[in-house]
């Protein structure tokens, strides 16, 4: 997702969260585990702090209950390489929602497993 004059970091990873459960839900997903580099907004989803990402953080958690189980997980970024990879390439392209889910960029080595085990 690409979002026109945002820039805030931590906002942007707690978006990007948010909008991983939104994906999970269109695709009846009833099982996720989020991971983020972002100890701020892993932590902040447990807590619910009075931040500047707070309207964010409680949709995650009210998003959150929609699943049979929802884990948010802090990893570190040199786990994370292919999301900071797409993160740099998506500053490329236009505001909007983009999503490769069979054939992402050729640069990503991690793929996502989209099947829904009830």
């Amino acid at each position: 997702m690409v979002w026109e004059e945002m820039s805030d970091p931590t906002t942007l990873e707690a978006l990007a969260c948010n909008e991983g459960l939104a994906i999970a839900m269109d695709y009846n997903i009833l099982k996720v585990c989020i991971a983020s580099d972002c100890q701020e907004v892993i932590m902040g989803i447990a807590t619910i702090p009075k931040c500047r990402c707070l309207v964010v953080l409680n949709d995650i958690n009210i998003r959150s209950h929609h699943f049979v189980r929802a884990e948010f997980r802090h990893e570190s970024w040199d786990l994370n390489v292919d999301a900071h990879k797409l993160a740099k390439f998506v500053c490329t392209l236009s505001e909007g929602r983009h999503a490769w889910l069979l054939n992402p960029p050729g640069f990503i080595e991690t793929h996502v497993n989209l099947t829904s085990h009830e």
